[in-house]
């Protein structure tokens, strides 16, 4: 009797503690995933900066850059200002996410100074509507 007993008490009891579990947010610590490092150790090598200051920055340092999309001047060609200047900034469509944009958008961009290019440009790797 007493085996039987104990089985009702579990079938009643289990679910119960399963539905609260379930509704009991996890104490595990978030796992990084390989995409959070990437981002994290990017986000600690950029510097953000002003258009002017680009000209006084090496070839590949990563900047970040708040600014306006003036207008499309290429396939990837963006023409970006701030209150220092202008940059061309070329933003690859997987870049943009689906985002729409439109000339005189708020945006931050994270990427790269490309000096090879006469103007210099940024190649942008992250965007970010504001």
């Amino acid at each position: 009797m007493k085996t039987w007993k104990r089985i009702i008490l579990a079938g009643t009891f289990l679910p119960l503690m399963a539905a609260h579990a379930a509704d009991t947010p996890s104490q595990t610590p978030h796992q990084l995933t390989p995409n959070d490092a990437k981002n994290a150790a990017l986000a600690e090598k950029t510097q953000r900066v002003t258009i002017s200051e680009v000209k006084h920055q090496a070839d590949g340092t990563s900047v970040q850059i708040q600014g306006q999309l003036e207008k499309k001047q290429g396939e990837d060609v963006y023409l970006l200002r701030d209150d220092s200047g202008q940059i061309d900034a070329v933003i690859p469509a997987a870049v943009f996410n689906n985002a729409t944009v439109a000339p005189g958008d708020n945006v931050t961009v994270q990427g790269a100074i490309d000096k090879k290019q006469t103007p210099p440009r940024l190649r942008v790797s992250h965007f970010e509507k504001r």
